[in-house]
C-alpha cells in the first residue's frame, strides 16, 4: 500500500504542475467562494474553473483517485483479518457501497466529460462525485474499526482529493445553470419591471436635456456676459443653480497595462460577481412568508440582477481573452456600470425581507465592483484614445505617411493557408488524456509479483522482458511528452510522442496475458483497456501531427522558393554596377631549362652542351 500511496501522490503532483500552465497567475493565486448557506461546502483553495481544459482535468482527476480507491478497496486482504461478524458485515457492506458508487459515476462522468457546457450533465456528475465523497468517509470510518485500521492513512488523501475536485467544480456547474436560466430571468424582468421614473426637477430650471447636461465648457461663455445694470428677481433666480446642474466629471487618466495585469484585474471582477450570484443563488425566497404582490417584486428585482450579471460576465469573459480589444473593453465597462443601480434595487428590496441580515455582505460586494471598476477605466480610456485618430493640436487628424513596397519584392508565403486541426490547449488535454492510461499502466507493474507464480520459466522470461520494455518505453514516452506539451509546434517532439505510443501497446497486451493467465485475470483485462486507450489517444494525436508535417513542407518550400527569387533579384540588382571584364595581357612563358632527371634509378648525367664561341673576323669575299 504504501507503494500505490507514492504513485498516487506523484500522479497529483504531475496534475497540479499542469493545471498550473492552463489558468492565469492571478487565478492560481486566488479562488472564488462559494456561498456560506448554500446546501454544499465553500470552494476549496483551488481556483474555479474558467476554461475547458480546466474542467477536463479536474474531472479526470475525480476519476484517477476514485478508480484508484475503489481498486485499493479491493486489493484489501480483509478475508485474513480477525473481527466480529457484525463488523464484517458492515466491512462489506460500505466497500460494495463505495465500489457501487464509482461505477455509478461512470456514466454522467463521461457524458459530461464530452459535453462540458452541458449545466444538467454538470449537476448530475456533481451529485455523483458527491455520493462518491459520501461513501468514502462511511468506509473509512467502518474500516478504522478493523483490523485493517493501518490503512486509513492511505486511503484518506484519495478520499479528500475527490472532496476537494467537488468543491472545484461546484462554482463552474453554478454558474453554468445561472447562465442557463439567464436569458428566462431576463425576458421575466423585462416584462415585470416597469421604466425607472424620470428624476424631479425644479420648477424654475429649464426641461431642455441638453441644457441640463450642458458641460462646463459650454456654460462658460453665458458666466462671462455682461449681465443688466439691475437684474430683476425673475431672471436671477433660475440663474443661480445653473452651474450645480451639470457638475464637472472628472476626466480619467489613460493608463497603459500589460495584458497579464489586465487578466489579473478582470479575474478579481469575476471573483466578486460570481460572489453577487451565489449570495443570491442560497436565498430561498419560496420559503419565505411574504405577500403575492411583495413575492413578485422581488423575484422581478433577483431576475433583472442575474440579467446583468450574466450579460456582465459574457463581456467580460471576451474581454479576457483579447484584453486588447477597444470595443470590447467599451462593453465590459459598460456592463459592470449598469451593474451597480441593479444591486442598489436589489439590496433595497431585500431590505424588507426575512433575509435583511445579508444586506451587508451584498453592499460589500457593490463597493468592492465599484473599486475594481474604478481601476480598469483608465485602461478602458488607454485603449479608446489608442483606438481613435491621432489629432493636431490645430483639431486636424494627422495622416500617417504609407511607404508603398516594390512591386518587385514579394512576401514570404506558403503556397497552402491550412488551420491547425486543434489548439495548444486542446493538445495538452490529449497529451493529459494519454497520460493517465500510461501512470495506470506503470502502477499496476509495480504491483505484480512474478516470482509467486506457478508459470514455467519460458513464461518467466517473457514477463520480464515484455514488462522491462514496457518500463523503459513509458519513461521514454514521459520524456517526449513533457517536451511536446512545453512545445506543441515542435514537429520531432509531436512524432516521437506519436511513435511512444504505439510502442507500448506490444509489450502491455503480452504483460496483460500473463498476468490474467497466472496472477489476476481482472489486473490482466485492465492491461489490454489500458493499452486500447493509449491507441485511442495515438488516433487523436495524428491529425494534429499530419497538419505539423504538411505545414513543415509547405514552410520548407516557401523558404526555398524566396531564396531563389531574392538569388535572381539579387543578380539582376547588381549587374549594372558590375565592371566589365578586363583581357589580360598576352605573355610568353620564359622557360628556364630542364631539371636533373634520373634513368633507373640513377641520375643521368646532365649533357654537355658545347657552344660555339661567336667569330670575330668576318669572312673573305671570294
Amino acid at each position: 500500500m504504501s507503494n500505490f500511496g507514492l504513485k498516487n501522490r506523484i500522479g497529483a503532483a504531475l496534475l497540479l504542475s499542469l493545471l498550473a500552465g492552463v489558468l492565469p497567475a492571478e487565478a492560481r493565486a486566488q479562488s472564488p467562494t462559494a456561498g456560506a448557506s448554500s446546501g454544499t461546502s465553500s470552494s476549496s483553495p483551488g481556483a474555479a474553473p474558467k476554461s475547458k481544459a480546466e474542467v477536463l482535468a479536474l474531472l479526470y482527476k475525480v476519476y484517477d483517485q476514485s478508480y484508484h480507491f475503489g481498486d485499493a478497496v479491493a486489493k484489501l486482504p480483509a478475508g485474513d483479518w480477525k473481527f466480529g461478524g457484525h463488523k464484517r458485515d458492515v466491512f462489506y457492506e460500505k466497500a460494495y457501497a463505495v465500489r457501487a458508487s464509482v461505477t455509478a459515476l461512470g456514466k454522467p462522468w463521461d457524458q459530461f466529460y464530452k459535453q462540458p457546457d452541458d449545466a444538467a450533465l454538470g449537476r448530475q456528475t456533481l451529485s455523483a462525485i458527491h455520493a462518491v465523497t459520501t461513501q468514502m468517509n462511511e468506509f473509512l470510518a467502518a474500516l478504522a474499526d478493523t483490523p485493517g485500521a493501518s490503512e486509513v492513512a492511505e486511503l484518506k488523501p484519495m478520499a479528500t482529493a475527490v472532496a476537494e475536485s467537488e468543491n472545484d467544480l461546484t462554482p463552474y456547474v453554478s454558474y453554468l445553470e445561472a447562465s442557463a436560466k439567464a436569458p428566462e430571468s431576463a425576458v421575466s424582468a423585462a416584462a415585470s419591471t416597469s421604466p425607472p421614473a424620470p428624476p424631479a426637477t425644479a420648477p424654475s430650471q429649464p426641461s431642455t436635456p441638453a441644457k441640463a447636461e450642458a458641460s462646463p465648457a459650454a456654460s462658460a461663455p453665458s458666466a462671462v456676459t455682461p449681465a443688466p445694470a439691475q437684474p430683476s428677481a425673475e431672471t436671477a433666480a433660475p440663474a443661480s443653480p445653473a452651474p450645480a446642474a451639470a457638475p464637472a466629471t472628472p476626466a480619467v487618466t489613460p493608463v497603459a497595462m500589460a495584458p497579464a495585469d489586465v487578466q489579473a484585474l478582470l479575474y478579481k471582477i469575476y471573483e466578486v460577481t460570481f460572489r453577487i450570484g451565489d449570495l443570491a443563488g442560497s436565498l430561498q425566497a419560496d420559503k419565505w412568508n411574504l405577500s403575492s404582490g411583495d413575492r413578485a417584486a422581488f423575484a422581478a428585482k433577483l431576475d433583472a440582477l442575474r440579467g446583468t450579471l450574466a450579460t456582465a460576465e459574457k463581456a467580460r469573459s471576451d474581454f479576457y481573452k483579447h484584453p486588447d480589444d477597444a470595443g470590447l473593453a467599451q462593453t465590459t465597462a459598460s456592463d459592470l456600470q449598469a451593474l451597480n443601480p441593479k444591486l442598489d434595487e436589489f439590496v433595497a428590496a431585500l431590505s424588507g425581507t426575512p433575509a435583511a441580515t445579508s444586506a451587508p455582505e451584498f453592499k460589500q460586494a457593490g463597493d468592492d465592483l465599484k473599486a475594481l471598476d474604478g481601476h480598469l477605466d483608465p485602461y478602458v480610456a488607454f485603449l479608446t484614445a489608442k483606438s481613435q485618430p491621432a489629432t493636431s493640436p490645430g483639431g486636424v487628424a494627422l495622416e500617417t505617411e504609407n511607404i508603398a513596397t516594390p512591386e518587385s519584392i514579394e512576401p514570404l508565403k506558403s503556397g497552402v493557408v491550412e488551420a491547425a486541426p486543434a489548439d495548444q490547449e486542446q493538445v495538452k488535454t490529449l497529451l493529459y488524456k494519454a497520460y493517465v492510461p500510461a501512470f495506470r499502466l506503470k502502477d499496476m507493474l509495480a504491483q505484480e509479483h512474478p516470482d509467486r507464480w506457478h508459470a514455467s520459466q519460458a513464461d518467466r522470461t517473457a514477463f520480464d522482458d515484455a514488462s522491462k520494455a514496457l518500463s523503459d518505453r513509458i519513461a521514454e514516452l514521459e520524456k517526449w511528452r513533457d517536451q511536446f506539451e512545453g512545445h506543441p509546434d515542435s514537429l520531432e517532439a509531436a512524432f516521437e510522442t506519436y511513435a511512444s505510443l504505439g510502442k507500448l501497446i506490444v509489450p502491455a497486451d503480452v504483460v496483460g496475458r500473463l498476468v490474467g493467465q497466472y496472477g489476476n485475470a481482472g489486473i490482466g483485462a485492465e492491461y489490454g483497456q489500458r493499452a486500447e486507450q493509449l491507441q485511442e489517444s495515438r488516433d487523436q494525436i495524428e491529425p494534429y501531427l499530419d497538419y505539423l508535417l504538411r505545414h513543415h513542407d509547405h514552410t520548407s518550400g516557401a523558404i526555398e522558393r524566396a531564396f531563389v527569387a531574392c538569388e535572381n533579384q539579387l543578380g539582376y540588382a547588381m549587374r549594372p554596377g558590375v565592371q566589365q571584364a578586363v583581357s589580360m595581357k598576352n605573355i610568353n612563358p620564359v622557360f628556364q631549362g630542364r631539371g636533373k632527371s634520373t634513368v633507373r634509378g640513377r641520375k643521368k648525367p646532365a649533357v654537355r652542351r658545347v657552344t660555339k664561341p661567336a667569330s670575330t673576323t668576318t669572312p673573305a669575299s671570294h
